[in-house]
Formats: structure tokens, sequence, C-alpha cells
């Protein structure tokens, strides 16, 4: 049987759709989850600098710095359980801290983000690394967490065009600064 090339981009574009797709019923917000916001830098300029700090469900903040081992955010495959203990593990709590008013306020926005519609990529500058901001959801069904980039700063700008994923990134940019 002979396939024609437009009949052949269908099946191709299908069965891409259906291995990347996900039932939205079960990525949420979970009481369970360990995280929900991260933000990390890499920069290559001067020797590898890697270094960033995750949000945990109770306010508090863990930072890292140049990890032996750090699951990165995959936006396609996310990251299992045990991937997010492994990185909790690599972490150090950090003085700055986060009031649960504080948390709640913008964890109630991360299931609103519904757009992925990113501004066009500009340069930042060159050697300045790149520092990315994600909220976490949770897949109930896979038992995976999914990161959502709200932005991304430095040698490749952009941002998600989202309000909600505006207004948590310009919160965990303030935080960057409080960090480090």
């Amino acid at each position: 049987m002979k396939i024609s090339s437009r009949m052949f981009a269908a099946i191709f574009f299908l069965l891409i759709t259906s291995l990347t797709s996900c039932n939205e019923d079960n990525i949420q917000l979970s009481t369970d989850q360990d995280i929900f916001f991260e933000v990390s830098h890499i920069n290559y300029a001067w020797g590898k600098q890697f270094k960033g700090f995750i949000v945990e469900k109770d306010g508090k903040i863990r930072t890292y710095t140049n990890p032996v081992k750090w699951n990165a955010a995959n936006e396609t495959a996310g990251l299992s359980l045990t991937q997010v203990q492994e990185n909790i593990s690599n972490t150090v709590v950090s003085p700055a801290s986060i009031s649960m008013d504080e948390l709640k306020t913008y964890t109630s926005k991360i299931n609103l983000i519904t757009g992925s519609e990113f501004s066009k990529p500009q340069s930042g500058g060159a050697d300045r690394g790149i520092t990315s901001f994600y909220a976490y959801r949770f897949d109930l069904e896979k038992q995976i967490y999914i990161p959502v980039l709200l932005s991304q700063t430095g040698d490749m700008e952009t941002y998600n065009k989202d309000k909600s994923a505006i207004e948590i990134s310009a919160w965990l940019s303030g935080l960057l600064a409080k960090v480090y």
C-alpha cells in the first residue's frame, strides 16, 4: 500500500499530538505538591555557573548552586516524584521565605495560565546566560510535575503572554532579587 506524503504528514501529526497531549482534567495544583515554582540560571560565559531556587509548599525557598546532579525542568516529559525529591535533596533552605498568604495568592494563579503564546525571542545581550522562570502543575494520572515556562531573561528573552504568567514571573523576579 502506497501512502501519499499528505497522508503520511496527517498520520505523523496525529501521532505526535496524541503522544504530547495530556488530559487537562488530571493536571492541577495539589496540596501534596512538594514544589510550586522554580527559577534557574545557567551561564557558560566564564565557566559553568548553574544556580537557582525552588519554592516549596510551606513557603520555604530552597537554593542550589552547581549541584552535582540536577533534574532540569522538562516541559515535554515533566519531572517524576523521585526526580523532584532528588532536586530537593541538592538544595539548602534559604533565610528568605514566603508567607502562606503570599504563596496562596501566586499558586492560585498557576491554573489560570491558559495561553502558551510567547513573545518573539529577542537578544538581551551577550554573556548574560539564561534565567528561566517556571510554575509547576501536577499530573495526577501520571504522577509527574509539569513545568510551565513563564519567561526567560538573559542572552535571549521571551515571555508567556498570559496575564497570570506575567504576574507570577514578575513576582518570581522580585524573589530572585531577595534570594541572591
